[in-house]
């Protein structure tokens, strides 16, 4: 009889050392993220009322995400865009079709909508939206274009000496 010490199987499957997840370990984590507005409701929002209101949504998305200060950022950019927006609206001539501001909206919405995905586009892919997100992108337009425009026509108002 010979002595042989144990050799591998040269045919056996290979092991693997690696722990197995279960899925539901994925879902709790899925769970436990930040509801997040996606790259759509921050367009329609920008679409919708101005940038200043995907400004706001895309400052929640970073608030949730732990970065206030970068949304604050992109509120003050956004509120400086308008007011430079109003400013050459008021010395363009009126032979220029309205259709072109709606292209100029559209151009803005698309910007948002690539910034966004840009910046957080992993994050909101893994992340769950936020509830009733649709009405709230909706809201949130209608307030903002509202006072937006409150806020224009006061300044309108004041400059021209209407009462």
């Amino acid at each position: 009889m010979s002595t042989a010490t144990a050799q591998p199987n040269p045919f056996a499957p290979p092991t693997s050392t690696a722990v197995k997840q279960p899925n539901a370990t994925i879902s709790k984590v899925n769970a436990k993220a930040a509801p997040l507005f996606n790259e759509k409701h921050i367009a329609v929002a920008s679409m919708l009322a101005t940038p200043l209101a995907g400004a706001i949504l895309l400052s929640h998305n970073f608030s949730q995400l732990g970065n206030p200060s970068r949304g604050r950022m992109w509120i003050m950019g956004a509120l400086a865009f308008n007011i430079a927006w109003v400013a050459v609206k008021m010395v363009l001539p009126e032979s220029i079709p309205s259709i072109a501001f709606l292209w100029v909206a559209i151009g803005v919405a698309m910007g948002m909508k690539t910034a966004t995905v840009r910046m957080m586009g992993s994050q909101i892919e893994t992340s769950p939206t936020v509830e009733n997100a649709r009405w709230k992108t909706f809201g949130i337009s209608v307030l903002v274009g509202t006072l937006w425009a409150a806020a224009v026509l006061a300044v309108v108002a004041t400059i021209f000496g209407v009462s």
